[in-house]
């Protein structure tokens, strides 16, 4: 392309650009019937698979355009489903979120002004927000809002980072969401409150997403000091106005449909900039420590507001089934809450307490499994840690025997309160985890011995129960795993790990489901590989009885792994399971070899246990694989000594099963094996 080719090019896009915001401010938009809606749906499937951020700049400013228009200027009929509309709009944003986060985003300000973009988007939503009342609370809204916040949060990047009028676009388009209609009714409180309440939500979405945009930017700017100042002004500008509109729609019809998180994640960042206002204007006039303090209390707008919240989530924590982003947001709320001076004004004591029983509570519902756990882990582990900052070590003492040794008694399942026992093994096993203050971290250690002894006591009680399986015997051990993954310098008798060969070896591996053995065998295994990495003087002493628990996976994978009716086929649904135990046996077997000086005594001893077990069946042939790459490790071992030895004094039967396994390991193993050597020397 020429030079005057290129500038014709770009010429027409800008031009393109401003009838666009032009249509927008008439109110000018496009119907759009329902078969031409699932036709641009069809299409917008399509570029969502194509990788849009790689375009060259041209082309990138086109689709930007492309979508931006198609975003703005076009409105589906009321005839419409309602749901494909709000997908429409969804994917339109989504991509150019996508768009914004490629190597030209840049490219697009040469046609249009960042505040004007933003300015246009958002009144296209206004607009649009009309017609999706009845969509208040629904899952495709939520979609669009989250699109629309994910779209915001890659512009507000861009323009940050480019650092061309920075301010200029982010003042103004502040200043559109401050005297915007909606903006301004609310205000004014001449509004309905029962007006527009998806305008409502974009309207937060926008302030929400611009205050953390300005607050994370801060300490880049922070070296500029006039940048920082603009931007002091402008969070404090921005925390007002979100204030206005959670109260404002607290108060509405709407306020149960609008969703928990819609609210709280605003009342969070509007604490966050409060709190970080107040700390720069404290800063700025010099205040001592003390002063400091009494800033915080006195001048913090929303503080009923923030105990409200606070007490509410801590109320309904342990009912929120299923809502992962509540609880994420929850958990970040709760961070920065009891972070601030506020907490001083509930009392320092009874918050960390209050907070750490509605947690325990939490953690005891019974719709809270181990998928739910892993999502939320990251949070939660944030607000442990800020709590964990602000104990005593008489406070935390105390709040271990209440919440953590008193319900791992065996008493509780006795009684049938085995929620309980999984909560506190949980709590145990998250704090475990955490960063802890020395004092903290010394009492902790302390009650090992004690902590130790009660999970052994609860596997060999849990045991005599299948049903107890998921809620006591996998959560303790994975427990212990944990507790012994913190090595010989925190736990420093080996009597306290060795207690834990007893209890596995009491844990039934037969007769469970298929879905259940994996995570029984799995966390078993973890405790056992867990001894083996991080207890060596254990592993010394010790090396037999480890044996032992290790044999019975051995033995139990080559039962479990037979081959029998659909599985002989490989097509059991459940048999995916099965190879990923193999597998898991296969790992120990290597690691074991690893370490010669504890295991190469037991060579021949380990092999003869093998074969002689998988003499009684007929393993399956992906199972036995991996079976059989993890004994060749073991056989690397053995000396001749050691294959005499087993060549006479294994019975007839099994004899022969050796041999077909010691002739299969000198030609598919000892071979490569002995190559690789020969190439690293």
């Amino acid at each position: 392309m020429s030079d005057l080719e290129s500038l014709t090019c770009w010429k027409i896009m800008e031009a393109f650009a401003q009838n666009m915001l032009s249509f927008i401010k008439t109110g000018h938009v496009v119907t759009l019937i329902e078969s031409e809606l699932e036709i641009l749906l069809k299409v917008l499937d399509i570029m969502s698979a194509v990788k849009l951020d790689s375009l060259m700049s041209p082309n990138h400013v086109r689709c930007f355009l492309m979508m931006m228009s198609l975003a703005t200027n076009f409105k589906p009929s009321k005839d419409c489903s309602t749901s494909k509309s709000l997908q429409l709009f969804s994917t339109c944003y989504f991509l150019l979120a996508c768009l914004q986060s490629g190597r030209h985003a840049n490219s697009v300000f040469k046609v249009v002004h960042p505040s004007d973009i933003l300015d246009g988007m958002m009144t296209s939503l206004f607009l649009l927000s009309e017609d999706f009342t009845s969509s208040v609370g629904s899952t495709v809204l939520l979609e669009l809002l989250q699109s629309v916040q994910q779209f915001l949060n890659v512009f507000f990047s861009t323009v940050i980072e480019r650092r061309q009028s920075t301010q200029l676009n982010l003042q103004k388009f502040a200043s559109f969401l401050e005297h915007c209609q909606l903006m301004k009714g609310i205000s004014s409180s001449k509004l309905s409150q029962n007006c527009w309440p998806v305008g409502g939500q974009f309207l937060l979405v926008a302030l929400v997403t611009l205050c953390q945009s300005v607050m994370s930017s801060s300490e880049e700017s922070e070296k500029r000091q006039h940048f920082f100042d603009t931007f002091v002004v402008l969070v404090k500008q921005i925390s007002d106005l979100i204030g206005k509109v959670i109260l404002f729609y607290l108060q509405s019809q709407y306020s149960n449909r609008l969703g928990q998180s819609f609210f709280l994640t605003g009342v969070t960042v509007l604490l966050e900039a409060e709190v970080w206002w107040l700390s720069y204007q404290a800063e700025e006039e010099k205040h001592s420590e003390d002063v400091v303090e009494t800033t915080l209390k006195s001048n913090l707008k929303y503080i009923g507001l923030y105990k409200s919240f606070y007490s509410q989530i801590l109320k309904e924590l342990h009912l929120s089934e299923g809502n992962i982003l509540f609880l994420k947001a929850a958990f970040h709320f709760l961070k920065i809450f009891c972070s601030s001076q506020e907490a001083h004004l509930i009392g320092l004591d009874n918050m960390i307490a209050s907070t750490f029983s509605a947690l325990k509570k939490f953690l005891s519902a019974p719709w809270v499994t181990s998928n739910i756990l892993q999502e939320i882990e990251a949070s939660l582990n944030k607000l442990l840690i800020q709590l964990l900052q602000l104990c005593s070590v008489e406070q935390f003492y105390l709040l271990m025997n209440q919440l953590i040794i008193q319900d791992l008694e065996v008493t509780n399942i006795w009684e049938g309160q085995d929620r309980t026992v999984q909560s506190a093994v949980t709590l145990l096993q998250l704090l475990i985890l955490c960063p802890l203050k020395e004092d903290i971290e010394r009492m902790v250690w302390c009650c090992i011995p004690q902590v130790t002894t009660a999970l052994v006591m609860l596997i060999r009680e849990a045991c005599q129960d299948q049903s107890l399986v998921s809620t006591v015997t996998v959560p303790v051990l994975q427990t212990l795993a944990t507790l012994v993954k913190q090595g010989e310098g925190i736990i420093r008798n080996p009597h306290h790990v060795t207690l834990v060969f007893g209890a596995l070896l009491t844990i039934p591996l037969e007769q469970l489901k298929t879905d259940k053995y994996y995570t029984v065998f799995l966390a078993y295994h973890e405790v056992l590989f867990s001894v083996l990495q991080y207890h060596p003087k254990v592993m010394l002493k010790a090396a037999p009885s480890f044996l032992n628990c290790f044999h019975r996976l051995v033995v139990s994978i080559i039962h479990e792994g037979q081959q029998k009716g659909e599985r002989a086929k490989g097509s059991s649904s459940d048999f995916k399971f099965v190879i990923k135990c193999a597998q898991l046996v296969e790992r120990m077997y290597t690691h074991i070899a690893a370490k010669t000086e504890e295991f190469t005594i037991f060579s021949s001893f380990m092999v003869s246990q093998y074969v002689n077990e998988l003499q009684k069946v007929t393993v399956h042939p992906e199972v036995k694989k991996h079976l059989t790459e993890g004994i060749y490790h073991i056989l690397d071992l053995c000396i001749d000594r050691d294959v005499k030895f087993l060549n006479t004094s294994l019975q007839m039967g099994v004899r022969e099963v050796f041999k077909d396994l010691y002739e299969s390991y000198n030609h598919y193993h000892k071979t490569k094996k002995q190559g690789e050597e020969k190439y690293t020397s």
